[in-house]
């Protein structure tokens, strides 16, 4: 669409009320100009894949259920307008919401996963070959970007892709800092506000903590290597637990590495931060991959009509595992203590306290056996105290515009609000009632003068609306 417009700042008289409904500037059709015209679709490649993901979205939700179809469809294309405020809750309180936002483990899995499972292996052994491969990875990797939206993780993940492929053609061996320096870089080359951006800090936090935790793993997996070496030849049951104790010890030591890196930036920034966290990546994170395969089988084979009963098939399958998880995110959110909120000045003097801890177990050598209990019980005890300090505490937040913000009252898991503003505010009232980690909210009162529709939030039971007839 093309048009000319006038913006100007509201009335003096009605600045208030705009402003609490989101409205900053108005826009008024300018007389001289030419009118408000129609030219179609656009040709950019941002529209022609915003198009595409809106068809695989629609293909992949067309015979599942809302909240099955939603989760499928946030995880695969990055279409979140179908996942409901309930499941981003359920997902959040079980530290589960980055399976949601398509990221780093969604591109490796695209495009390293799917290509080594399709191309034949002699591919691995021809250099040319190796090149060829390298350029359709950057390939797929720029098409999910702009599928996605060109989130800050996937940008990060798609850097670091191109970084590897220049790798293969330059002869040069491949190096994950380089790649993440290289991103941060190009990322912030456009905008250096790109730091501020949580999902950059996230993203780029989990993966520091992700090669921490592999270095780690890749420690203890040289120690039980030097302990069995001792030992005679082991039977075929002790090999198979053997196997099983690394597979774990890696995926544990990872999870636990990466959030203890994202959890500076989720307290610094005001969010809650799940305990269950770790559980959840060691018990359904492997849940992750086939159902990213079968949703991307279900999508594409619903864009062919021929395709109907590997569809169905497919859809079964994925809708399965995707019920797994839903069930799992559910269960764990409803657990007491899922989510903790944590204030932000004593969350940065803990997080020093323990990276000042970790700085002299490397000067004075302690060992890992002794130095990392120390560090969990430090933890431990520093969130306990903040806990049991922050309880019976009353909370009064200003939520929303500055100028008519929302009011939010918590104690405890209980919370009353007072609501004034439009959907922007209400996305803010439920974050911060996330948050704080509240469960139940007493009263909902609307003070809206004239609400369009009936107010509800997803964490309030029976909330009774009130309606404000003049102000005081």
């Amino acid at each position: 669409m093309q048009g000319r417009f006038i913006l100007s700042a509201p009335a003096s008289g009605s600045r208030v009320s705009l402003y609490a409904d989101g409205i900053a500037l108005q826009a008024e059709m300018d007389e001289d100009g030419p009118e408000l015209t129609v030219l179609g679709e656009s040709g950019s490649f941002r529209a022609r894949t915003h198009r595409l993901q809106q068809r695989l979205s629609a293909s992949l939700r067309r015979r599942m259920d809302g909240k099955t179809g939603g989760v499928l469809a946030a995880m695969t294309t990055g279409d979140r307008s179908y996942l409901s405020s309930a499941m981003r809750s359920a997902y959040r309180g079980a530290g589960l919401a980055h399976v949601l936002v398509v990221s780093g483990m969604h591109v490796s899995i695209l495009c390293g996963d799917i290509l080594s499972t399709l191309l034949p292996y002699e591919w691995e052994q021809s250099y040319r070959r190796r090149r060829r491969r390298a350029v359709f990875r950057s390939l797929l990797a720029f098409l999910l970007m702009g599928v996605t939206g060109f989130t800050p993780s996937v940008c990060r993940a798609a850097v670091a892709v191109w970084v590897g492929a220049l790798g293969v053609w330059l002869y040069g061996t491949p190096d994950t800092l380089t790649s993440l320096a290289v991103a941060g870089i190009a990322m912030t080359a456009g905008s250096s506000y790109a730091v501020c951006d949580i999902g950059f800090e996230l993203s780029f936090a989990a993966v520091l903590g992700t090669l921490a935790g592999a270095e780690l793993s890749r420690h203890l997996h040289a120690l039980f290597a030097a302990h069995a070496t001792r030992k005679k030849k082991p039977a075929v049951l002790q090999r198979i637990l053997r196997h099983v104790r690394s597979s774990l010890t890696e995926t544990v030591c990872i999870g636990v590495c990466a959030s203890a890196a994202a959890f500076p930036v989720l307290v610094l920034r005001g969010l809650s931060v799940s305990i269950y966290a770790v559980l959840s990546g060691v018990a359904v994170l492997w849940l992750v991959q086939p159902m990213l395969l079968l949703s991307l089988g279900t999508a594409f084979a619903g864009l062919v009509p021929a395709a109907g009963p590997l569809y169905t098939m497919i859809g079964k399958a994925a809708e399965f595992l995707t019920g797994l998880l839903n069930r799992w995110a559910v269960w764990v959110s409803a657990k007491p203590g899922a989510g903790l909120y944590f204030d932000t000045n004593y969350a940065a003097l803990v997080c020093l306290l323990l990276m000042a801890l970790c700085g002299l177990a490397h000067v004075w050598k302690v060992r890992l056996r002794v130095a990392v209990p120390g560090l969990l019980l430090t933890a431990v005890l520093a969130i306990g105290a903040g806990n049991a300090l922050c309880r019976d505490v009353v909370h009064v937040d200003l939520v929303g515009s500055a100028n008519s913000p929302a009011v939010v009252v918590s104690q405890n898991h209980t919370a009353v609000v007072l609501f004034r503003g439009g959907a922007s505010t209400q996305r803010a009232v439920e974050n911060q009632l996330a948050r704080r980690g509240v469960t139940t909210v007493e009263l909902l009162a609307d003070l809206r003068l004239d609400p369009e529709n009936a107010l509800s939030l997803i964490h309030s039971s029976e909330p009774t609306r009130l309606r404000c007839i003049s102000y005081a």
